[in-house]
């Protein structure tokens, strides 16, 4: 469901208690569309993670744009990169040589620490273990990591996105699993643009949101625990992916 089909939701209600502009109903549409994301994130986490799997590190740099197409959403946090890098060892006599595969260790470190900062002073490719953070500039998330690679990686991204704030009425949609529950998104819209105002309604409508809120929670829960019991597997659960 588009923003501009939510907004005709909004708007054939609220027209009947006041007056309101598109940017108006727009910014309570995205408050209610958070207040929504946050109560499922709480229950459901996994529908926030995003895998990445074309990713290009390049060699010799330590900061990487996490955008579109690679990152289709905002990215929050990473929660593990996985990559296979190429090794050379010298054998002894004759300047004999055998290659293997090794994998590049990527460890969180915060950008702001001694051990990052020792670790981006190092020769690229010394090191098999890579320290990584995520930070933002003008809205844009970055992947910065120490020391820089010697050599590209296509690694393997696991992150957390975080719920991109809905602009184009024709183009921007609502994620899949919130357009399922698009009743509590009007509703928390709604007291948002009566409680501005004063209306009496304002009550009704955020007494609405917060009991369709809880009953989404439970459901999920429910549902959640359900699938983790379902799987018979001693090696394989749910809680796994």
């Amino acid at each position: 469901m588009t923003l501009g089909e939510i907004d005709t939701l909004v708007y054939d209600i609220v027209k009947r208690s006041r007056a309101t502009s598109a940017g108006e109903r727009y910014a309570a549409i995205n408050h209610g569309y958070r207040r929504l994301a946050r109560a499922i994130r709480s229950v459901k986490a996994d529908f926030f993670h995003q895998l990445t799997h074309g990713f290009i590190l390049r060699a010799n740099q330590v900061r990487f744009a996490l955008v579109k197409p690679e990152f289709p959403r905002p990215v929050a946090r990473i929660t593990d990169i996985i990559a296979l890098g190429a090794t050379t060892q010298t054998l002894g006599g004759l300047g004999d040589t055998a290659s293997s595969t090794s994998a590049l260790v990527f460890e969180y470190g915060n950008r702001a620490s001694t051990t990052f900062t020792e670790a981006k002073l190092r020769t690229p490719g010394s090191s098999s273990r890579i320290l990584y953070d995520v930070v933002r500039y003008g809205g844009t998330s970055y992947l910065v990591i120490a020391p820089a690679l010697s050599t590209d990686e296509t690694p393997i991204i696991e992150s957390v996105y975080s719920i991109p704030r809905l602009i184009d009425p024709e183009e921007d949609s609502v994620e899949a699993y919130i357009a399922d529950h698009i009743e509590g998104v009007v509703a928390f819209a709604l007291e948002w643009l009566l409680r501005a105002v004063n209306d009496v309604d304002a009550d009704r409508w955020g007494a609405d949101a917060l009991q369709l809120r809880a009953e989404i929670i439970q459901d999920l829960a429910v549902k959640s625990e359900q699938n983790t019991v379902s799987v018979q597997s001693p090696f394989l659960s749910v809680e796994d992916f």
